[in-house]
């Protein structure tokens, strides 16, 4: 997945089932409106992972990881987020 920065024009990413353990590099995707990364084994996700440079991010599936907590993260055109089947607790602060 490091090739992943020289598609700029990428506006759909299906990465399910791949044993991820962190969200690919996508800086240069700013056109993606669709990122499907369940069934991986992913722990965390942040502003720096998927951030406002995502702008045309509509739909977002973390389903089926290893998820842990929520950050706040600004994706201004997200209409669908899954975050089923993961282990995301309340915070307890």
């Amino acid at each position: 997945m490091e090739q992943l920065d020289q598609c700029p024009l990428l506006v759909t990413l299906k990465a399910t089932s791949n044993a991820l353990i962190q969200i690919p590099n996508l800086f240069n995707a700013i056109l993606l409106n669709e990122l499907d990364l369940s069934v991986n084994s992913l722990t965390a996700f942040d502003d720096m992972s998927i951030g406002s440079w995502l702008p045309f991010l509509t739909h977002l599936k973390l389903a089926s990881n290893g998820l842990q907590e929520l950050s706040t993260i600004k994706l201004p055109m997200l209409n669908e987020l899954d975050l089923g089947f993961n282990q995301i607790s309340g915070n307890d602060k």
